[in-house]
């Protein structure tokens, strides 16, 4: 099972995303650099760029600084965002997960012996469909379907 860390970018590939992690991920992306040009020796990370320039204003020697986007970190804080904005006001201790992993999961989650003699007759298919799909809310993120556990 892959489930999403704060610490990495969440690409809409995991099995499992925490919502925590999300907000988590959301506070540590900087996309914004103040660097020397000529050395490309950064100066600090920010969240905007406003911010970003700000600091630079402040800086007595400014000659050769710049700010400097890293456009994938943006994507990333952009999806990040755009995905807490569809979920609405759900909890920290909320998850999604995967359209991909949802019959995996609905075999992890029933109470059924994976020993048990039932277990190769149980459609799991079915039991995702009836009890996870049926029943939670679904939300894109970065061009896959998740399940929303809202909690």
């Amino acid at each position: 099972m892959d489930v999403s860390d704060p610490g990495y970018e969440i690409f809409g590939s995991e099995d499992i995303i925490n919502v925590s992690h999300v907000k988590e991920r959301i506070a540590r992306l900087r996309p914004w650099t103040v660097e020397q040009i000529k050395d490309q020796w950064e100066w600090g990370h920010f969240p905007t760029r406003e911010s970003a320039w700000e600091y630079l204003c402040q800086q007595p020697e400014r000659d050769g600084l710049g700010i400097c986007e890293d456009l994938g970190k943006t994507a990333e804080l952009e999806a990040l965002r755009q995905l807490l904005s569809d979920l609405g006001g759900i909890g920290d201790d909320s998850y999604l997960i995967h359209d991909d992993y949802l019959e995996e999961y609905a075999q992890d989650d029933t109470e059924l012996p994976a020993d048990s003699p039932l277990s190769p007759y149980v459609d799991w298919k079915r039991v995702a469909d009836d009890n996870y799909r049926s029943n939670y809310a679904s939300v894109s993120f970065r061009g896959s379907t998740y399940w929303v556990v809202a909690r």
